[in-house]
């Protein structure tokens, strides 16, 4: 899966507002103060906001029904034209919008769960986590205690293969086990590279286009976040977030799969696989030797029941997994395609142009993407404009 990544343009800003719907707003002008202007560049101009010039913006023209932008208009500027000195609303921008555009001051808009001072983002499924490191650590704990730490007159594995050989295992189950943890809490802890939202007295700006791809596939509009969405980006319906190079939702780690944390969920994946196998083969391994010493399968079972268990349940979770990271590695990575992109055919009737190859699809699926986190900063700038609402309200209804 290639991680290829357009940039939006640094007038796409962060954060926030309750949907509207977008016919009513597709060929509506608002005025707005050059305020606006400071707060795309991350400041608030402390002159007072009656003494400044105002400027009316247009929202950018969008197909009805499919949220596309019209390539004729998507790529210029907002136009702008002078207030015709004698509206008074020239001075205003619509009530409704601010309201509707009214954020809490230290509310994210989405359904994410953040922590440690918002070092970590976890998705809308965080509380599945424990019970997935649950299903992982109990059970090879048993493995490790009563299926290769058995008394060795008891254990027939243990008999056979040996101290030094027993060690191995151990040392080779507990490596496994750590990086199945490790990888599971990156995958779930590590923001997706989420885009935040926009304010709805905004236009949307599309992202820039390096590629011209916009001819065969267009930006889509999302009316929740109010943007344009990059390539190969998606809004995820549990999280509530556009997120780049969007793969899935993963369940098991309760968060979405996308640009920043895919090489952390693929290795997960493969480390599960891997720690499975070892598991299911060691449990009948010790099953077939008991069975040849005590002469019957009953005697077999009742003399090793742990790893019995043990063996069934790792075999459910292999022929579960297995079949995902196939999928992966033999079909989306040599395609250089997402999840998302594969069940929905994306690239069926046209080439895909971010497939280079299974080599360095490979390569920049296993490798940690360079993109940063969009939402730096973002309970900051949040603020500014939870600051700038206010100030639109006295003003625009003079108290």
């Amino acid at each position: 899966m290639a991680h290829e990544l357009l940039q939006p343009n640094d007038s796409g800003t962060p954060l926030l507002g309750a949907t509207t719907n977008p016919k009513i707003r597709r060929n509506s002008r608002l005025t707005v103060a050059d305020s606006i202007t400071d707060y795309n560049s991350g400041t608030l101009n402390s002159e007072p906001i009656h003494s400044r010039e105002t400027k009316s913006i247009s929202m950018p023209q969008r197909h009805e029904g499919t949220g596309h932008v019209n390539s004729s208009s998507s790529s210029s500027p907002p136009s702008s034209s002078p207030p015709s000195s004698s509206s008074s609303s020239d001075h205003y921008i619509d009530p409704n919008l601010l309201v509707a555009s009214s954020p809490r001051e230290d509310h994210w808009p989405g359904r994410n769960i953040r922590c440690c001072c918002d070092r970590v983002w976890m998705g809308s499924g965080g509380h599945s986590v424990p019970i997935t490191l649950a299903l992982t650590v109990v059970p090879v704990s048993f493995f490790m205690v009563f299926v290769l730490g058995d008394n060795i007159n008891t254990n027939a594995f243990r008999a056979a293969v040996g101290e030094t050989i027993i060690i191995a295992c151990y040392g080779f189950t507990g490596a496994l086990l750590s990086s199945s943890i490790i990888t599971l809490l990156l995958a779930a802890t590590t923001e997706p590279g989420i885009i935040p939202r926009q304010p709805r007295w905004k236009e949307p700006v599309p992202p820039s286009d390096a590629l011209n791809l916009c001819s065969t596939f267009p930006f889509k509009y999302c009316h929740t976040c109010n943007i344009y969405r990059p390539h190969r980006a998606k809004h995820c319906s549990f999280c509530n977030n556009c997120v780049l190079v969007f793969d899935h939702h993963c369940p098991w780690t309760g968060n979405c799969v996308g640009l920043r944390n895919y090489h952390y969920f693929l290795w997960f994946v493969t480390t599960i696989n891997l720690l499975c196998t070892f598991v299911t083969g060691v449990c009948v391994a010790r099953f077939c030797l008991e069975v040849k010493e005590r002469g019957s399968m009953g005697l077999a079972v009742s003399s090793c029941p742990y790893a019995v268990g043990v063996g069934i349940f790792a075999f459910l979770v292999l022929i579960t997994t297995l079949p995902l990271w196939f999928y992966h590695i033999l079909t989306l990575l040599p395609k250089g395609e997402t999840t998302n992109e594969n069940l929905r055919a994306t690239y069926a009737n046209d080439r895909n142009p971010f497939n280079k190859g299974f080599c360095s699809n490979f390569i920049t699926a296993c490798g940690t993407p360079s993109q940063p986190s969009m939402t730096i900063g973002w309970k900051t700038k949040l603020q500014e404009e939870h600051a700038f609402l206010k100030e639109m309200r006295r003003r625009g209804h003079g108290i």
